[in-house]
């Protein structure tokens, strides 16, 4: 459980980063691919069974998405 809360918040970083690179270029940017998605790096859903855990995930995942101008 511990290493899956150090792998979220590893991703939380690179969703922030992300998301502040697009804020700071102020241009028109360009619609994202999966290719965009894959390159942040998304963790792997483990299967969990606390419904609060595949929330995160699936919220993650959203913002990952968002990041990378994937409609």
């Amino acid at each position: 459980m511990r290493l899956l809360l150090e792998s979220q918040q590893q991703q939380n970083g690179r969703v922030t980063v992300a998301l502040e690179k697009i804020a700071a270029s102020g241009s028109q940017v360009k619609q994202g691919n999966v290719s965009d998605f894959r390159r942040l790096q998304p963790t792997v859903f483990t299967g969990e069974e606390s419904h609060l855990v595949a929330e995160k995930w699936l919220v993650d995942r959203v913002n990952l998405l968002v990041a990378a101008r994937v409609s």
